[in-house]
């Protein structure tokens, strides 16, 4: 998963030369793909922002996302933004349809910043 996220990373999109953004969303009660191995891939996927996402701190998912609690961290460009979600497993959307929603209109919108 590394190699292939890191090669998005430091690429801009050939239509509009804007930068590829990378959300992540892992429910923290899932037992196949864990919170703990998720945050440990992603700090170590090595790209031009790695020291920049790495140091980013951990934040409380802000309160406009409604229907999930968790949280969040990623850099100050929203690049790369990893949430996490509690009460949510292997399929986030069909745990917390409402707000894993939310944050995917939030991630579009730029607001993961």
């Amino acid at each position: 998963r590394g190699g292939q996220v890191a090669s998005l990373l430091d690429l801009n999109m050939p239509s509009t030369g804007k930068p590829v953004k990378v959300l992540a969303i892992n429910g923290n009660d899932d037992c196949i793909v864990n919170t703990p191995g998720t945050i440990l891939a992603y700090d170590d996927v090595k790209w031009s922002g790695q020291k920049e996402y790495r140091d980013a701190q951990w934040k409380s998912m802000p309160k406009d996302v409604q229907g999930a609690t968790g949280k969040w961290k990623g850099t100050k460009d929203g690049k790369l933004v990893l949430v996490t979600v509690d009460g949510a497993g292997h399929m986030v959307p069909k745990s917390k349809a409402k707000g894993s929603a939310h944050i995917l209109q939030k991630w579009l919108a730029g607001g993961w910043k």
